[in-house]
């Protein structure tokens, strides 16, 4: 259990993306909402996880579901092969952003008090280094849907620019956060991924082959010789996950083999198949809160989830009372 006298005792859950298989991860952590463990020192998350944890960072449990099964599965209309003929992004994102705000609007006040400290990395292309959002932020209530765009950058249409400073998706350059991480001073960690190899595999690779000629003339320079160096990056910085795990309490959670999207899903809606992942991250999640297996770190994160919930409240109290 949870004790304040170990060290700093810091808890720190990290959520990876995948493009759509990241309702993996979306069910996962929904999960984690319901199960009691909802506050980690910090939340971290990643391309297109960046909008689940923005909703567990709410407590919007059932708005993570809802935007996954019945937003993205259940309408697939930000996804357009005309568009990509016509020379456009194929997938829509400040279309399918704003169905969401509007559907499923994530309430940024609650995200400011969230018990947690949520963390969005972007990456600075301009000046090649990875920045974070913070709901700790005086302007983190304006910037929050810039940083849940970049977490979708699959065209240049998507890249974010605020002056001289131009953002992509962190993903680029793979496992690249657990390189001097505002967040390593955790202790307790969960470590969330969507997919079932780690390393750029075979897939993987196929997958950043297609992406790049069917996006390459839609991205400056600097990104395109990223993408085509991002194999050889993430097997380098395979080597900074390791080295952070090696110091801390840490379980790196996977999907099983049998847990895929089929490479279809774009085409013909693949509500059912984006459920199934959703739901299949649900189960996994229970599977392991209540699994024997990892049942030490699991008290400990739902030991501090309990402190950090409680301290919210006292704080808020406070200010009420102030």
């Amino acid at each position: 259990m949870y004790d304040e006298r170990m060290g700093s005792g810091k808890t720190a859950l990290i959520v990876h993306g995948g493009a759509l298989k990241s309702a993996y991860a979306g069910g996962f952590i929904s999960k984690l909402g319901i199960l009691g463990i909802r506050a980690f020192d910090y939340v971290v998350g990643t391309s297109a996880s960046v909008g689940n944890v923005a909703y567990y960072a709410t407590g919007q449990y059932e708005d993570i579901r809802n935007v996954w099964i019945e937003t993205i599965g259940g309408n697939l209309d930000f996804v357009s092969v005309r568009r990509w003929l016509a020379g456009r992004p194929p997938f829509d994102v400040p279309y399918l952003l704003e169905v969401i705000r509007r559907k499923t609007p994530l309430d940024v006040g609650r995200m400011s008090e969230s018990a947690s400290t949520v963390l969005l990395p972007m990456y600075n292309y301009k000046k090649k280094r990875h920045e974070y959002f913070s709901n700790r932020d005086r302007d983190a209530r304006e910037r929050i849907w810039d940083a849940l765009t970049v977490g979708m950058t699959v065209h240049g249409e998507h890249i974010v620019c605020k002056g001289e400073d131009c953002y992509v998706d962190t993903e680029i350059e793979p496992y690249a956060i657990y390189r001097d991480s505002p967040f390593r001073d955790a202790q307790h960690v969960l470590i969330v991924t969507n997919h079932v190899v780690l390393d750029f595999d075979v897939q993987k690779k196929l997958g950043n082959w297609l992406f790049r000629t069917i996006q390459n003339g839609h991205f400056p320079l600097e990104v395109i010789e990223l993408l085509k160096r991002r194999s050889a990056i993430t097997r380098r910085n395979l080597a900074l996950l390791d080295d952070f795990c090696k110091e801390r309490d840490v379980l790196i959670h996977s999907p099983s083999q049998s847990v895929g999207i089929r490479p279809w899903t774009l085409v013909d809606g693949g509500k059912e198949n984006i459920r199934h992942l959703f739901h299949e991250g649900e189960r996994a999640a229970e599977r392991v809160v209540r699994g024997s297996e990892s049942r030490e770190l699991m008290g400990t994160l739902i030991s501090r989830s309990k402190v950090l919930e409680a301290r919210k409240y006292v704080t808020r109290i406070d200010a009420l009372v102030s």
